[in-house]
C-alpha cells in the first residue's frame, strides 16, 4: 500500500492538469490566444453574420468555421451554426450546436429561450402534420342568413345546402330549380348570378374557375358557367342512381355522391359521371345523407346508423367509424383535423384526431339543419328556410414571427462604439389563416428590459413558382429563403414524411407561406394539404386560383426606443426576444444579437 501511495497522488495531480485545461479551454477568461488572431476570428465572424442575413447559408458556414480555426474559443460559433441549421429545418443539428453552446453558458436566458423554441416549434409541425391542427372551435351568436342575402321568403321554398369554394357561395332551390351564387368579402356576400336549371336539385358546387356544376336526385349532372344573359352549358351526363342525397368535390377530377336508397358512396368523374369507385356503407340499414371532403379524407354522416365513416378515397379503405348521440343530419370539414357534425336533435359536434377527441358544441338553434363552408376556417350553421345562420370558426392560437434585419441604418457612435438598430423586418406566418386581421400588440425583451415595437407598415407578399430540385441542398434553400410565398406543384413535391417535415419547419422559420397546386386529377395528399394550412396557405388546382395564392405578411417595425449593441463586448451579447398577440392568437420571435447588431454587416 505504501508503495501505491506515490502513483495515486501522481494520477490525482495529472487529473487535476487535465481538468484545469479542459477548464481553461472553455472560459475565455483563460485564453493565451494573440490578441491579432483573436480580432480576425471576431472580423470573419461577423462576416459569417452578413453572409447568414443576406440568406447564404454555405458562404456563412464557410467563414464560421475559418473565424473558428483562428479563435478556437469562439462558443458563440456553436449558436450562430445552431442558428443556421434552424433556418435550414434541420432540428437535430440545431438541437446539438444549441446545447454544445448552453455547455459553456448554461445561462444565457436568449439561448435558453431560443432552444426551447426550437423544440415547441419541431413539435408543432409534427404533431400538425400527422393529425391536424387540434384547436379550440368557437360558434358566433345568431344572424338573419336570409336577409343578409337579399331575398324574401317567396323566394326559397326548399334550399339546399350551400357550398363554398375560393370566394363563391352556391346553392339552389329543390322545389323551384332556382340557383344563387354570391361572391364573399368577409362577412359580407354579393349575389353576382341568379338563374333556373330545373327541380330535383341535389346541390350546386362552386367548380375552377367559376365554374358551376349541379347535381340532381336522379343521378344527372351539368357543368355550366354563369353569364350576365344566363348559363353556359358545358357538359350534362346521368348515371344510374336511386335518389342522391348529397354531393360534394374530392378534387376537380373526383366528385362524390351519395344514395339514400342504394345505400352507396360513389366516386364519379363530373365530366362524364363515370364510376370510378363505389362504396358501400358497412351497416344493417344505412342511410348515407350528407358528405365532406379535406384532401382524400370523406366523411360520410350515416342518419340511420347515429355514425359518420372516414374513407380515404385516395386508398379506397374505410379509415373508421364514429359513433354519435343522435342523428347526423350534416357534416363539414372546419379542416384537415376538424371535422363538424350536426345532428337532427339541433346538437353541433366537434370531432378531432380522427374522431378519437370529440366535443359537444352545444345546440345553436332549435331548427339548425345544414352545415356549409362559408369561409376558409369557417362553416356556417343553417336552418332550411335561411331564417338564421351560426358560424363556427376555428381560434387560432400560434403565429410565427421570422425577424430579420432589412440593411444596417444610422451612423455609429464613436465614444460608444455602438451602432442603432432602427427598424427591423418580420414576416409574419398564421398557420390557419381565414384572412382576418384583429388588432395586432407587438413588445420585445433586449438585454433585460422591455423594448416596445411599433408596427410602421404592412404589405402582403407575393408567390413564387420555383421549387428547388432538391429539397436537401442547402444552396437549393438559399434563393427560397428570400421569398414570402411558394407555389409548389405537388407532381414535383418530395412524399417522404421527414422531408415535408423538414420543410415545414424551414417554412416557419423563415416567414415563408406555402400554397400546393394539385394536378386536378387526383385528391391533394393530406400531408401537403396540412402543411398548406399549416403555413396560412391554401391548396389550388387552376391558374386563377393560383393568382389569388398570397405569402405571408411582412411587417416594418420599429422599436419604441432605439436598440443597440456594444460590438466590443462579444463575450455579454445577447438576443431580441418579440412577443405578442393578435386577437386569440399569440406571436413569438427572436433574433440572435448577432443580427439584430448592424456592426455585423460592415
Amino acid at each position: 500500500m505504501r508503495r501505491r501511495a506515490p502513483l495515486l497522488f501522481c494520477a490525482a495531480c495529472a487529473l487535476v492538469l487535465l481538468g484545469l485545461q479542459a477548464a481553461g479551454a472553455a472560459s475565455p477568461s483563460l485564453r493565451t490566444l494573440p490578441s491579432a488572431d483573436r480580432a480576425l476570428g471576431e472580423s470573419l465572424f461577423k462576416s459569417a453574420t452578413r453572409r447568414l442575413n443576406e440568406g447564404h447559408f454555405t458562404e456563412s458556414l464557410q467563414t464560421l468555421c475559418e473565424a473558428l480555426r483562428f479563435d478556437p474559443y469562439l462558443v458563440d460559433f456553436y449558436l450562430l451554426r445552431g442558428t443556421i441549421h434552424s433556418l435550414l429545418g434541420e432540428e437535430a443539428q440545431a438541437r446539438k450546436d444549441l446545447e454544445r453552446y448552453l455547455e459553456v453558458r448554461p445561462r444565457d436566458p436568449f439561448a435558453i429561450g431560443f432552444k426551447a423554441d426550437l423544440e415547441e416549434r419541431t413539435a408543432f409541425v409534427r404533431e400538425f402534420l400527422r393529425v391536424g391542427p387540434d384547436w379550440p372551435v368557437a360558434v358566433s351568436g345568431c344572424g338573419p342568413m336570409r336577409r343578409d342575402l337579399g331575398l324574401d321568403a317567396a323566394s326559397l321554398r326548399r334550399p339546399l345546402r350551400p357550398a363554398w369554394r375560393n370566394g363563391l357561395l352556391a346553392f339552389g332551390d329543390a322545389e323551384t330549380g332556382r340557383i344563387w351564387v354570391f361572391r364573399t368579402h368577409g362577412k359580407a356576400w354579393t349575389r353576382v348570378f341568379r338563374g333556373r336549371l330545373g327541380k330535383d336539385l341535389v346541390r350546386v358546387l362552386p367548380g375552377p374557375d367559376g365554374v358551376l356544376l349541379s347535381v340532381y336526385r336522379d343521378g344527372r349532372g351539368l357543368l355550366a358557367r354563369p353569364k350576365k344573359d344566363g348559363l353556359e352549358r358545358l357538359r350534362e351526363w346521368k348515371q344510374g342512381s336511386a335518389s342522391l342525397s348529397d354531393a360534394a368535390w374530392i378534387s376537380p377530377g373526383w366528385l362524390a355522391v351519395s344514395d339514400r336508397l342504394r345505400k352507396t358512396v360513389r366516386l364519379l368523374d363530373p365530366l362524364d359521371g363515370r364510376i370510378l369507385w363505389e362504396w358501400r356503407l358497412p351497416a344493417q340499414n344505412p342511410e348515407p345523407v350528407s358528405l365532406s371532403a379535406a384532401g382524400p379524407l370523406l366523411a360520410v354522416a350515416d342518419r340511420k346508423g347515429r355514425a359518420v365513416f372516414l374513407l380515404d378515397a385516395e386508398k379506397r379503405v374505410l379509415r373508421g367509424r364514429i359513433a354519435l348521440p343522435g342523428h347526423p343530419r350534416s357534416v363539414e370539414w372546419l379542416n384537415s383535423g376538424t371535422l363538424l357534425v350536426l345532428t337532427e336533435e339541433g346538437q353541433l359536434f366537434s370531432l378531432s384526431h380522427e374522431g378519437t377527441r370529440k366535443q359537444s358544441l352545444g345546440f345553436p338553434f332549435p331548427e339548425a339543419w345544414f352545415l356549409f363552408p362559408d369561409g376558409a376556417c369557417s362553416v356556417g350553421v343553417a336552418d332550411t328556410r335561411f331564417t338564421r345562420r351560426s358560424r363556427a370558426v376555428t381560434v387560432p392560437k400560434k403565429g410565427f414571427l421570422a425577424l430579420r434585419v432589412p440593411a444596417p441604418e444610422g451612423e455609429e457612435n464613436p465614444s460608444s462604439g455602438e451602432k442603432p438598430l432602427r427598424t427591423l423586418e418580420g414576416r409574419l406566418v398564421r398557420p390557419l389563416d381565414a384572412g382576418d386581421r384583429p388588432e395586432m400588440i407587438l413588445s420585445g425583451v433586449f438585454r433585460g428590459q422591455a423594448a416596445e415595437l411599433e408596427v410602421e407598415s404592412r404589405t402582403t407578399g407575393g408567390v413564387f413558382p420555383e421549387i428547388p430540385s432538391d429539397w436537401t441542398s442547402m444552396k437549393s434553400l438559399e434563393s427560397l429563403r428570400k421569398a414570402t410565398g411558394l407555389l409548389l406543384e405537388v407532381s414535383r413535391f418530395p412524399t417522404e414524411t421527414g422531408t415535408v417535415a423538414r420543410i415545414g419547419r424551414f417554412a416557419l422559420a423563415n416567414g415563408i407561406t406555402l400554397s400546393i397546386r394539385a394536378d386536378g386529377k387526383s385528391p391533394c395528399p393530406l400531408e401537403l394539404l396540412r402543411l398548406a394550412e399549416m403555413t396560412g396557405g391554401a391548396v389550388v388546382f387552376s391558374e386563377e386560383e393560383a393568382r389569388r395564392a398570397r405569402g405571408s405578411e411582412v411587417l416594418s417595425l420599429r422599436p419604441g426606443r432605439t436598440l443597440s449593441q456594444d460590438a466590443s463586448s462579444p463575450e455579454e451579447r445577447e438576443g431580441l426576444v418579440v412577443l405578442g398577440r393578435e386577437g386569440g392568437r399569440t406571436i413569438e420571435g427572436n433574433l440572435p444579437f448577432w443580427e439584430a447588431c448592424p456592426t455585423a454587416a460592415e
